[in-house]
């Protein structure tokens, strides 16, 4: 893990920054003493960024990081880390643990906009049409509508029981073994219309989509998998 960077998505929730990491247990958890100032000044360039950004931190640095944070000390069970170059400090509390066995003496770290991330949203069929729950953005039982389910069940069609439930992964930009280039078209009723190229077809994105993007891509590249 040394050499690794890891990524988390921090958003605004009730004045504060958190981000969700279910995986280890972590929901809404806040960042506090320091930290919130230390994030304002590295996702201040990037727009919407309350709704939710890309933040990239390894113990080693890396191209283009924005800020070397250095251990200063230990207390209540958590460390205080100083950003020199904005004469900022922030404590960062015990799940730090979760990610490092140790307090690093350093950390290298860079905000991104969402559109730069690999994103996920588990789709499953509700009252004969396709809906996903996400409640880190407030949405349950989020319906696809207009030209949008026909495609995501060309997307499933080799996955078995995709009804209960698969992982769609979409981004901005491409990644390995993407499966559909979606194009964007035009803008209607708050939402956004893309072609999906290679088959011929057409699909509404609602208004929803701003809860990742803080405006609309001009490209989506997404991918269905099955559920491990």
């Amino acid at each position: 893990m040394f050499d690794t960077k890891i990524v988390i998505f921090p958003y605004r929730h009730e004045d504060y920054w958190v981000f969700d990491y279910e995986t280890i247990g972590l929901i809404k958890e806040p960042f506090v003493s320091g930290m919130p100032a230390i994030i304002d000044a590295l996702a201040g360039d990037i727009p919407n960024a309350d709704k939710g950004f890309k933040l990239l931190f390894s113990l080693v640095p890396f191209s283009e990081y924005q800020a070397e944070l250095i251990w200063v000390k230990e207390q209540y069970g958590g460390n205080w880390y100083s950003w020199g170059d904005k004469n900022l400090e922030g404590w960062l509390s015990p799940p730090l643990f979760k990610y490092f066995s140790v307090a690093p003496q350093k950390i290298y770290c860079k905000a991104e906009p969402m559109s730069n991330a690999m994103m996920v949203i588990f789709p499953y069929r509700c009252e004969h049409t396709w809906v996903f729950d996400d409640e880190r953005v407030g949405l349950v039982r989020e319906p696809f509508v207009s030209g949008i389910p026909q495609m995501i069940d060309i997307l499933v069609e080799d996955i078995p029981n995709a009804e209960k439930g698969f992982k769609l992964l979409f981004s901005g930009n491409p990644f390995p073994g993407y499966q559909a280039e979606l194009i964007w078209q035009r803008n209607e009723y708050g939402g956004n219309w893309y072609n999906w190229e290679q088959k011929n077809m057409e699909g509404w994105l609602c208004p929803a989509l701003f809860k990742y993007f803080g405006e609309a891509p001009t490209k989506l590249y997404c991918k269905a998998e099955k559920l491990r």
